[in-house]
């Protein structure tokens, strides 16, 4: 998995590439709690280049989601393919995080 992190005025960004598992979910943690810390109103998973997403990479995003809910930022994701989005449906987590298509979709809603 490779992480990259872009932070612009009102937000950071969370490009996410390769497998997000069990090996990898610890890294996700790390950055996203640096990039939370840097971010004003937002914080964006850009899931556009992930193609495996495990319950471990679901419970980062989950721990992401409570860390930006306890700094009052907002989490969006977009971008996922049709393969991890069902992982999100199917694990109910579509239900509880705001998930677009596009970025754009995703700065709108900030």
């Amino acid at each position: 998995m490779q992480l990259t992190v872009n932070t612009q005025e009102n937000y950071s960004e969370i490009v996410i590439a390769g497998r997000v598992d069990a090996t990898t979910a610890g890294e996700l943690d790390e950055t996203g709690a640096q990039a939370a810390a840097e971010a004003k109103n937002a914080l964006l998973l850009n899931f556009s280049a992930v193609e495996y997403i495990s319950s471990a990479g679901l419970r980062s995003v989950l721990k992401l989601a409570k860390l930006c809910q306890q700094k009052k930022l907002k989490l969006r994701c977009f971008g996922m393919q049709s393969a991890v989005f069902e992982v999100f449906k199917i694990s109910g987590f579509s239900s509880i995080l705001t998930i677009t298509d596009h970025k754009e979709a995703a700065l709108e809603h900030i």
